[in-house]
């Protein structure tokens, strides 16, 4: 049975995950619907990039937030086997909705195998 810190994270990782397949930015953490820059917490908020997504989902346990979303970011980090600056990768080049949710999915089947997190 996983322990509650990596069940929090696996929560964290399914809501990120359903925040972003409803919605996806580039070049911004959060947007509303007419395209406008908001806040990742805004109400108003409605496609995310991962980082705001995971700042969002974060939140929203309040502590430890901050631990939780290095630890989160360690283990993104881990399976894509390069070092994630979420801002960079979420923004480069040719990234698609589809390669951040393959990500998060691949994170969450990590934890359901019973694979320690990094």
């Amino acid at each position: 049975m996983p322990d509650r810190t990596t069940l929090r994270i696996r929560s964290i990782l399914a809501e990120t995950y359903a925040l972003i397949e409803t919605g996806w930015t580039q070049r911004a953490l959060a947007r509303d619907h007419t395209g406008r820059s908001v806040s990742p917490t805004s109400p108003h908020a409605t496609h995310f990039c991962l980082h705001g997504a995971l700042h969002n989902r974060c939140d929203a346990y309040s502590y430890p937030s901050c631990l939780d979303l290095t630890t989160i970011i360690r283990l993104l980090s881990y399976l894509a086997k390069e070092p994630l600056v979420l801002y960079n990768w979420n923004d480069m080049l040719g990234r698609t909705q589809t390669d951040i949710l393959d990500l998060i999915r691949l994170a969450i089947t990590h934890i359901d195998e019973g694979h320690p997190l990094p």
